[in-house]
């Protein structure tokens, strides 16, 4: 799970609290799965995700997320221009956040 995801079970949790099942309509489930997964467990899985992209920007690749549709995808470090492949949004590389910034 990503800590994008994780932060919005979190928010949806908080929405639904207090709120009968019919008013929902499907949103326990997403609790029962917030609840099932250890926070540990989380911090763990994204330390990994993060040496891993260490380990892909010292060869040269970034991994960002649009600024325009927020999809992730990954671009050859040094580029100025990027285009979305999700929504084909083009702009400058300032438009397209890194996913992880070290020491941020």
């Amino acid at each position: 799970m990503t800590t994008k995801t994780y932060e919005i079970l979190k928010k949806l949790i908080k929405a639904t609290e207090g709120l009968k099942e019919s008013e929902v309509c499907g949103l326990f489930e997403a609790r029962a799965l917030f609840n099932r997964t250890k926070k540990e467990n989380i911090e763990k899985y994204l330390k990994k995700q993060y040496e891993i992209l260490l380990k892909m920007q010292d060869k040269g690749f970034n991994a960002v997320a649009c600024g325009s549709c927020g999809e992730a995808f990954l671009h050859i470090t040094g580029d100025e221009l990027l285009t979305c492949p999700f929504c084909e949004f083009n702009d400058e590389i300032c438009e397209f956040p890194d996913l992880f910034v070290d020491n941020f």
